[in-house]
């Protein structure tokens, strides 16, 4: 145990060092509009990675665990924000009619209860002058719930800088749609086993969601979308995007 003890509180000791180092990586996968409804500009979801995970052929996420055990994941979140905004400001110091895509920045509650936060994200989009839509904040559908309060806080405080919200992994439970509705958020991402049922008989399911879901303005995002039979069933219920191997699989920011 105590050897098991020391080996986490090296790997904390290992990851606080690569935070300042910059040794995390930024992967990008496409979400894909589906109807006109969607923006002329791209859409991605950004996936973060350490490079030991790359060097040594690990999972994805395989340190998010320890990050999270140690109170790092808030330094992670910012430093996200961070090399976004650095990045934005050099492609458009390049080629300044650049379509600044919209970016889906996965948050975790710790930093949500920060009160720094809001101020944090303020400053580099101002500084940036980031266009509208330009960060866009990823809560699951269960941290929206547990920390609804804190994440609608923080919404009403971001969105009239021209952040915008998604709540994924949402399955439409019974009495979901008042929480939903309270929340607020752009978008709502589709719990994987709604899409992944698609091709198995599951359309009913995807299309009620969908529909639910326009109706309080919300739009819809299917990920996970592995053939093109599944992708095809989605723009036939007039779902708003959808993200997955069939589309695109992650690929290094820098190569946008």
């Amino acid at each position: 145990m105590d050897q098991t003890l020391a080996e986490k509180s090296g790997l904390a000791e290992r990851l606080s060092s690569a935070l300042s180092k910059d040794e995390f990586l930024l992967f990008y996968q496409s979400i894909l509009p589906l109807t006109s409804v969607s923006e002329d500009r791209p859409f991605q979801e950004i996936l973060i990675r350490f490079q030991e995970e790359e060097a040594k052929l690990l999972p994805p996420g395989t340190f998010f665990p320890l990050l999270e055990e140690n109170g790092l994941i808030s330094y992670v979140d910012r430093w996200v924000i961070n090399r976004i905004t650095k990045w934005v400001r050099m492609a458009r110091s390049i080629k300044p009619d650049w379509k600044v895509p919209c970016n889906a920045i996965n948050l975790s509650p710790q930093t949500l209860h920060l009160a720094s936060f809001t101020d944090f994200v303020k400053r580099h989009v101002e500084v940036a002058k980031l266009p509208q839509g330009t960060l866009c904040f990823e809560l699951i559908w269960e941290d929206a719930l547990e920390h609804a309060e804190a994440l609608i806080r923080t919404a009403t405080l971001l969105k009239p800088l021209g952040c915008r919200f998604t709540v994924a992994r949402f399955e439409g439970a019974p009495g979901s749609l008042h929480f939903l509705k309270m929340l607020s958020p752009h978008y709502v991402k589709f719990a994987p086993r709604v899409v992944m049922d698609i091709d198995r008989g599951g359309l009913t399911a995807a299309r009620a969601l969908h529909a639910e879901c326009e109706a309080l303005g919300i739009q819809t995002i299917a990920e996970y979308v592995e053939s093109e039979q599944v992708l095809s069933e989605l723009q036939g219920i007039g779902v708003h995007h959808a993200q997955g191997f069939a589309i695109e699989a992650p690929r290094p920011l820098a190569d946008c």
